[in-house]
């Protein structure tokens, strides 16, 4: 994986339990799991960045196999995080478009 010397862009990926789900405790449980030390890392594993990587990584906690197949943390300033929706969907249209194009 390279990030760009000018920079990267990325968007969030989130999780929710519904106000209104008829089991709520279940999906309490579910977000304790992906939040978890080991899912995180499986996070790393398939070169997703968790949201908890800098807290594994002060804690001594990320393979050293695994830390050298990743960008070095300094390239990650240059990543600027897309919050607005609207920006997010025209981008995720274009690349289903690029996808489209090459896969022809």
């Amino acid at each position: 994986m390279t990030i760009p010397s000018s920079g990267s862009l990325a968007s969030p990926y989130a999780d929710i339990v519904a106000k209104k789900a008829p089991h709520p405790n279940a999906a309490k449980l579910w977000q304790e799991l992906i939040y978890s030390d080991a899912a995180q890392l499986l996070f790393l594993k398939g070169y997703a960045h968790p949201i908890r990587y800098d807290v594994l990584n002060s804690a001594g906690k990320i393979p050293a196999d695994l830390a050298a197949k990743l960008p070095s943390a300094d390239l990650y300033k240059k990543v600027t995080l897309v919050t607005d929706i609207a920006k997010i969907t025209a981008a995720r249209r274009r690349w289903d478009g690029w996808k489209i194009v090459i896969n022809s």
